[in-house]
């Protein structure tokens, strides 16, 4: 008897790719709801001791004012719950569904926005942001605030990566996206590839943390550029990793 495995996508009928994109859409948001649901029963629980965390420390630290050694645990007990809120919060961004508030904007003009939220906190004295887009016109139907967020969140990445340097690089081209226009900005990262391993996971929930992130922000960022339609995925060019952000131009139909 001869003994195949299933056919590679490209060979498979068009109906039966379509129907495997959508079960496989239908289990990831029946994942989200289930996870939705029981996170607003947690929240709902760990808000009371959270607070009574915030109160009992702010009282510990006046009793303490006088202890230095003493003070530094108490900042410490603060910073991991302000970690432990901010785990809660990213979870439910996560896992909730996403209304977007669509209108016409210049996209050039959100990564901007984007890029001095990101450098506002100061922890990239040097940060530069050095464009290649002469020429493209970068109008789309999208949701700004929360494109913003993405693209924050991408910078701040490039930037850690960059170290000292601080410069990141940002090109913008039109796409043909199936017969539909588009936009692809890539940003990149410090001459650095990415391993195999950050190609395929960098955008999974937990794979990535940094200071103040517990492991959610690029799941978020991927997810808010899915919602528009777009796509997000980690590639290795001519002058190292980058992130490539790909973004049809008109409002993304959704299910």
């Amino acid at each position: 008897m001869n003994q195949r495995g299933p056919k590679p996508a490209a060979e498979r009928p068009a109906s039966a790719v379509e129907a495997n994109a959508g079960r496989d859409l239908g289990l990831e948001t029946a994942r989200r709801e289930a996870l939705a649901w029981a996170l607003s029963g947690l929240m709902h629980e760990s808000r009371n001791a959270l607070q009574l965390i915030g109160s009992c420390s702010e009282m510990l630290a006046i009793q303490l004012a006088e202890q230095p050694v003493a003070l530094d645990l108490v900042q410490g007990i603060e910073e991991a719950q302000g970690l432990l809120v901010r785990i809660l919060e990213d979870l439910r961004t996560y896992s909730s569904r996403i209304e977007l508030a669509y209108r016409s904007i210049e996209l050039a003009d959100v990564w901007r926005e984007a890029w001095e939220k990101a450098i506002g906190s100061g922890h990239w004295p040097r940060a530069a942001l050095h464009e290649t887009c002469e020429g493209v016109d970068t109008q789309c139907q999208a949701d700004s605030a929360q494109l913003v967020r993405a693209f924050a969140t991408l910078f701040e990445h490039a930037l850690d990566a960059a170290g000292a340097a601080g410069m990141v690089r940002l090109t913008c081209r039109e796409l043909d996206l199936a017969g539909a226009r588009g936009l692809v900005v890539a940003i990149g990262q410090a001459g650095r590839n990415w391993s195999a391993e950050e190609e395929r996971q960098l955008f999974e929930p937990f794979f990535h943390r940094r200071a103040g992130d517990p492991g959610l922000a690029m799941a978020i960022a991927r997810r808010l550029v899915e919602e528009h339609g777009g796509q997000l995925e980690a590639a290795n060019g001519e002058l190292g990793g980058e992130i490539l952000f790909t973004l049809p131009r008109a409002r993304a139909k959704r299910s």
